[in-house]
Order: C-alpha cells, then structure tokens, then sequence
C-alpha cells in the first residue's frame, strides 16, 4: 500500500483537529445587579444561532435538535447552567438529551432533569426537555450504594 504524501497527512491532520476542538462563547450571568461572563463550550458540529440577549444563546444539530443555554443565579444563591433541547415535531429522545449533556454541560458534571409535583408543572413547548447543571456545588448526594451501583 502506497503511504500518502507528507502534505496529504497533515492537512487530514488539521481537519480532524479543527472539527474536534470545541468553540466557545460568552454568556453574562447577573449576579446581585452585575454583569459576569460565563465561557460556554460546545462542538464544532453544532451551529451557533444567536445570541438572543446576553444571558441565553441558541444552537442547531445538522440533525434537527435545537439547544438553547443560559446560565443564572437561582434563589440558592448558587450559578446554575439550563440548557433545553427539542426536535420540531417529536419529543428527543434519551439519547438526543444524553448527547445534549456531554455536548454542553460536559462529561465529568452532574445535570438534572426535573420532574415536579402537578401543581407545579408547566408546559409551554412539549417537543422540549431540560437539563440543569449547578456550576458552583453538587446540590445531590451520592446516590452510590457500597458497591459503587447507583
């Protein structure tokens, strides 16, 4: 097999690096009447809509998903990042929210999706799921039995 010339290897080289390097942008977090940045990652594959003010930003999948991000201070005091995805005409699946989390809030961070009581439910978009992800605490305990099992 003919080994491919020196050029060739290196520009497969910076493609595979430049789809594989994440992006990023700034979201603001108000925090007691000021403004602070928030530097949020996200795949190459994922195309930045806009921003549609400075506290939250939207995302497309070539699939269809859409992600939009903000991140604020709750009543906890704590800084919590939201991130909701939704496809146009169904519901996402668990994988689709699976991969929304590794994308966006990241492997090695915890994120919750909230079912609350009846009285407190709302439901504007039903081809939408959330995730929330506390930046600045781990909100839950370690659900892990002795052995490690969840």
């Amino acid at each position: 097999m003919q080994e491919l010339p020196a050029w060739i290897s290196e520009r497969k080289a910076m493609i595979k690096e430049i789809r594989t390097v994440p992006k990023k942008t700034t979201l603001a977090l108000r925090i007691e009447g000021r403004l602070e940045e928030f530097v949020l990652e996200y795949p190459v594959v994922w195309r930045h809509l806009v921003e549609h003010e400075p506290l939250m930003t939207a995302f497309a999948h070539p699939d269809g998903r859409r992600v939009v991000a903000s991140v604020k201070e709750e009543a906890d005091g704590h800084r919590w990042l939201h991130v909701s995805v939704s496809r146009r005409d169904r519901l996402p699946s668990y994988q689709d929210l699976a991969d929304v989390k590794a994308a966006f809030i990241g492997e090695d961070r915890d994120a919750l999706q909230l079912f609350p009581r009846r009285a407190a439910h709302v439901n504007h978009m039903p081809t939408t799921l959330h995730l929330w992800c506390c930046l600045d605490a781990r909100p839950l305990p370690d659900f892990r039995t002795p052995d490690g099992l969840v």
